[in-house]
């Protein structure tokens, strides 16, 4: 979803289309009460997951109005069409740089929409970010996406057994957590991942295995 005024930009990864209905619900609950505003009305196509009773009912309690766009004219929503395209070209390019494999494609679009958020455009003078909440965005959380880190382990997770055994894990860096001020990680199993604020960063080292057999699907 995209906000007309600000520019911000949030998304969930379905499983389902029918999950849809929720993610938009829960969307313009979260913005109403973190700004303060009402939502006026939301645009979109006419696709099955936009038009079920659910979504109408939430739409009439909520006093907002639904538009939807004239059956294939996607242009008349323009603006949320490019911000899809924008965020699968940034993942695109973010994949090959680093090196991620594509089965890592979710934590790159969080990656990547955290980073435009945050990121102000040619034709503003504040981020999409600072324009929703009044506040401007944490840069000194940044760094180089798919960064080799590591991540200390608590005391309380440490063997009981020689002193000498390792106080950190190795992993690279997927993502930045929005609900902490911390980051994601994954260990270099590619199964385990870690939230963490205790890590060392080594940016000069930011390509996962460049023998992956995995390729970019994306043809957007």
């Amino acid at each position: 979803m995209l906000d007309d005024y600000s520019g911000m930009s949030f998304h969930r990864t379905c499983q389902f289309k029918s999950q849809a209905a929720a993610f938009i619900r829960d969307t313009i609950n979260m913005s109403q009460t973190q700004t303060g505003n009402k939502c006026k009305f939301v645009r979109s196509d006419n696709g099955r997951e936009y038009v079920t009773n659910t979504l109408k009912e939430f739409m009439a309690e909520n006093g907002t109005l639904h538009h939807y766009t004239a059956p294939y004219t996607p242009e008349q929503n323009g603006r949320a069409e490019r911000l899809g395209r924008t965020l699968v070209d940034k993942m695109r390019t973010m994949i090959s740089a680093s090196c991620t494999p594509v089965s890592l494609w979710d934590y790159v679009l969080d990656a990547v929409a955290h980073l435009r958020n945050a990121t102000i455009p040619p034709t503003l003078s504040l981020s999409p970010f600072e324009l929703f909440t009044g506040s401007p965005p944490d840069y000194a959380r940044l760094k180089t996406f798919g960064a080799r880190a590591y991540i200390t382990i608590p005391k309380e997770k440490r063997g009981s057994g020689s002193k000498l055994e390792p106080r950190a894990e190795k992993g690279r860096l997927i993502g930045f957590h929005d609900e902490a001020k911390a980051w994601v990680f994954i260990l270099d199993d590619m199964q385990t991942t870690r939230v963490s604020r205790h890590v060392r960063f080594m940016e000069y080292d930011s390509c996962f295995d460049s023998n992956s057999t995995d390729s970019a699907p994306f043809d957007y």
